[in-house]
């Protein structure tokens, strides 16, 4: 459960780190920060170090843990059995950190079980009941081994042998194993996927009518009428400062972007080109803007000049 909900907060945040990076509030810089920042979260479950309590009573005993609160009545005891080692590596549901794990496992021999305790502790006990199977430890070797000894003098077993169906344990180990590598091959194609579109996409178009200009681009649609049009001039020394809002991407950079020459103004560019034509407005705004190389960059200048 503390990775899903690990899994859901990590999402929401790609998913709107995506759509604030896309929409032009944060830059390229915070929305790579906060993307690892969300890769980072779905680690931090592993670093967990809960315990598990198991109390045994009159009649049964309960084995406390993160996800796991069960009770098993000494009657509904089938087989117990002591063992040095245990294959949890499968989890379908719950905890799971580098040394402790809590909640629903799977494996080639026992199928599906619960499992609470140490995974790197050599000492399991292994609780064949009636409505399943239950595999705990606690702190350590003694004290799991104490526990052992108490429950199996308390049913009404001789230890017993497990009784479980190595076909069928094997066909749920398979399809949990399947079903987790796909979910995480799936959340790494998806975040792969959505960086790449993101960083790679974006579009800068202009188009000159017999009235004036259209600059269209994310985040970005400007008209401007030649008549509107104070002063324009193309040149290969511009800075262009820093995003107030907008889009920004390797190829493109585009919305409204403040400097120290004009303050606010409207930019919509190729990033790859050093070549900007800028107009000044009679509302004394401005909009810097050009195409995909030099050349057609000064060809679109003397065009637009030519028009006015």
């Amino acid at each position: 459960m503390r990775f899903l909900i690990a899994l859901v907060v990590s999402l929401l945040m790609i998913i709107t780190d995506s759509l604030l990076f896309t929409f032009g509030i944060i830059d390229l810089i915070p929305f790579l920060i906060i993307l690892a920042i969300s890769i980072i979260i779905l680690t931090i479950p592993l670093w967990g170090n809960k315990s598990t309590d198991v109390i045994l009573s009159y009649d049964g005993f309960t084995v406390n843990g993160p996800m796991v609160n069960e009770t098993i009545l000494y009657k509904d005891i089938k087989a117990v059995e002591f063992r040095e080692s245990m294959d949890t590596r499968i989890g379908t549901f719950g905890f799971r950190g580098f040394k402790n794990a809590s909640g629903r496992f799977v494996n080639k021999e026992l199928g599906s079980f619960t499992f609470s305790g140490r995974k790197d502790l050599s000492a399991f006990v292994v609780v064949q009941h009636s409505n399943g199977l239950i595999v705990f430890n606690v702190k350590d070797v003694d004290t799991t081994r104490m526990l052992y000894d108490g429950i199996q003098s308390h049913s009404k077993t001789d230890g017993g042998s497990l009784d479980v169906n190595p076909v069928v344990a094997s066909k749920v180990y398979g399809v949990n194993k399947k079903v987790i590598i796909g979910a995480a091959l799936g959340i790494t194609v998806f975040t792969a996927i959505l960086v790449a579109v993101l960083l790679t996409s974006g579009y800068v178009t202009v188009s000159l009518d017999d009235e004036g200009i259209t600059v269209d681009a994310m985040m970005v649609h400007d008209r401007t009428l030649y008549t509107d049009i104070v002063s324009i001039k193309e040149t290969g020394d511009f800075d262009i400062g820093n995003k107030v809002s907008g889009y920004s991407s390797f190829d493109y950079n585009s919305g409204t972007f403040r400097n120290s020459e004009f303050g606010n103004y409207t930019l919509a560019v190729f990033s790859a080109n050093d070549e900007f034509i800028i107009i000044e407005k009679k509302d004394g705004s401005h909009i810097v803007f050009n195409t995909a190389d030099m050349e057609s960059t000064v060809d679109l200048y003397y065009d637009i000049k030519s028009r006015l």
